[in-house]
């Protein structure tokens, strides 16, 4: 009987065996059997009809049955695509690092990771924002790819046919406007070698500063007119002027300042059309005069009005450039005398107002409306100014520059959102105190603030 049970246990477990090892090689010829290709016309016809959810599927299909190395790349990017039409941004970056898995040296996946995290440090610069981390990432990206680049020889190439598209994510104009390969990479290498090193985030500074100058400075040899490498190269100077001046060098620190006007200088002559050269040089002008006493810095101001004048002049169409002579006559008001302060300060409400209209998109334009109709109403009692404040930021609210929504330059847009509130928290609550006769306005207005 013992061994009559054994044999059927036997018996048992080989036919588990034999079932398992049948449904194995089903599942393996099944599998063999599935052609990708049906999957990838079915994904890229519902990629045509942006029914994003259905391409997503056929894709991911496509990628599971793929058998190719080179297929699967294919479909990744072709994932990545899909997942940034519809805001997974995680997923993305996620296809892009399978990629770079596969293939270290993948220019296109690459590409597209250093836009992301140059993107991100970029717009959250001078926020206080802690972004070492991320330029440390885009500072070592940038000189892998400078070396990959090289290697293949393609410094010179267009960028465009390398570099992911990032969709509405993309803000026009964030890499300064270069068109080659080789100035990008350079650029991007030498900002993080220069934000890194006034981030305090590096043992070396003194050495940062010099590869963020020499990288800068083929970048500048590869695109001589691209305004941002200018700009960049003035910041590095300007920073060794600061150093030597807390070391007490003035030498050095007159040797560093001149060197940094110099490029300023020639930057306005090989980007004449940009308004971001013509402001920065007047930018540092005025932060040059801001320095002395109140009589001092008011004649320096006197000296550098017609200047500014001359700015909106040249650029009548530039929302930037308006507002940068309103904040100029903002400043210059607080050093004048009450009466001219007075009309200096309206000058600043008109021009920015002027801003706002020109772009009506500028968070950073509104901001500036708003808190200077606040102060024509704190200093002048102008109750007027305070509502129309209010309204500029309600307004502002809903621009897209202030939602939460995801992408590089989402955390930029969550703090634009967080200092309009605050603002308007400000602005509520000093309007209470201007409704006397109306009780429940008061309780209104305290709510909403």
């Amino acid at each position: 009987m013992a061994r009559k049970r054994l044999n059927k246990k036997v018996a048992l477990i080989g036919s588990t065996v034999l079932l398992l090892a049948t449904m194995g090689a089903v599942v393996v010829i099944l599998r063999l059997s599935r052609d990708p290709v049906q999957f990838i016309a079915d994904g890229d016809a519902a990629w045509a009809a942006k029914d994003y959810d259905a391409a997503r599927r056929n894709y991911g299909r496509a990628y599971s049955y793929s058998r190719s190395p080179e297929e699967k790349i294919d479909l990744l990017f072709k994932l990545a695509d899909v997942h940034r039409e519809t805001q997974q941004w995680r997923k993305v970056l996620a296809c892009w690092e399978q990629v770079i898995t596969s293939d270290p040296e993948n220019l296109r996946a690459r590409l597209g990771w250093l836009k992301y995290r140059y993107m991100l440090a970029d717009s959250l610069s001078g926020s206080g924002e802690g972004v070492s981390a991320t330029w440390k990432e885009v500072h070592t990206q940038a000189s892998d790819l400078v070396r990959l680049a090289s290697d293949r020889d393609l410094r010179r190439e267009s960028k465009a046919q390398w570099e992911p598209s990032f969709g509405q994510a993309e803000e026009p104009g964030w890499d300064g406007g270069i068109k080659a390969l080789g100035p990008y990479l350079f650029l991007a290498k030498g900002r993080a070698s220069f934000e890194l090193a006034i981030l305090g985030a590096a043992t070396a500074p003194k050495e940062l500063l010099s590869e963020a100058e020499s990288s800068l400075q083929k970048a500048r040899e590869l695109d001589p007119n691209c305004a941002d490498v200018y700009r960049f190269m003035a910041e590095v100077h300007f920073k060794r002027a600061e150093d030597a001046k807390s070391r007490g060098d003035m030498a050095a620190y007159e040797e560093a300042t001149r060197a940094g006007e110099s490029v300023l200088t020639e930057a306005k002559a090989v980007a004449a059309g940009d308004p971001a050269a013509h402001i920065r040089y007047l930018s540092h002008k005025m932060e040059q005069a801001g320095r002395g006493g109140v009589e001092t810095v008011r004649a320096a101001m006197q000296a550098l009005e017609p200047q500014y004048e001359a700015l909106v002049e040249r650029f009548p169409a530039s929302a930037e450039a308006h507002g940068t002579l309103a904040l100029f006559h903002s400043v210059y008001s607080m050093y004048s005398h009450a009466d001219k302060g007075e009309d200096l300060l309206d000058q600043a409400i008109a021009e920015s107002q002027r801003a706002v209209a020109l772009d009506e998109t500028s968070v950073i334009q509104a901001r500036l409306a708003a808190r200077l109709l606040y102060r024509r109403f704190s200093v002048y009692g102008d109750d007027a100014a305070l509502s129309k404040a209010i309204a500029l930021v309600e307004d502002a609210l809903d621009l897209p520059d202030a939602q939460d929504t995801p992408g590089p330059r989402q955390r930029a847009k969550q703090v634009n959102r967080l200092t309009l509130c605050s603002l308007l928290a400000r602005f509520c609550i000093e309007r209470v105190t201007t409704l006397e006769d109306s009780a429940s306005a008061r309780v209104e207005m305290l709510a909403q603030a």
